[in-house]
């Protein structure tokens, strides 16, 4: 199955240069037990993609929220770089 989401996944990225994602459901957690909860980022993982995440603003508690920038396989440099400039835009915005 991860195997032809991977193919799947290569398909969409022909349309794409990156997908833009949460992180997580919420902010991150209060205290230094626990980094939150990894579910949106394990699929990527799996399927072997680069993916970075960057601050994009507070949460209710103050905490900061997460976006993530999901590149293609083998797409590292295309896909850092993309977070380098949204890294910049949303320090821009805040």
């Amino acid at each position: 199955v991860a195997a032809q989401c991977r193919a799947a996944l290569a398909d969409a990225f022909a349309s794409f240069d990156v997908l833009l994602y949460p992180s997580t459901l919420g902010e991150a957690p209060v205290g230094h037990a626990s980094t939150g909860n990894a579910l949106f980022n394990r699929v990527w993982t799996l399927f072997g993609v680069p993916c970075v995440t960057l601050p994009s603003g507070r949460g209710p508690n103050g905490l900061p929220l997460g976006l993530q920038i999901i590149g293609p396989a083998g797409g590292d440099r295309t896909t850092l770089a993309v977070a380098a400039w949204a890294e910049q835009a949303l320090a821009k915005a805040t």
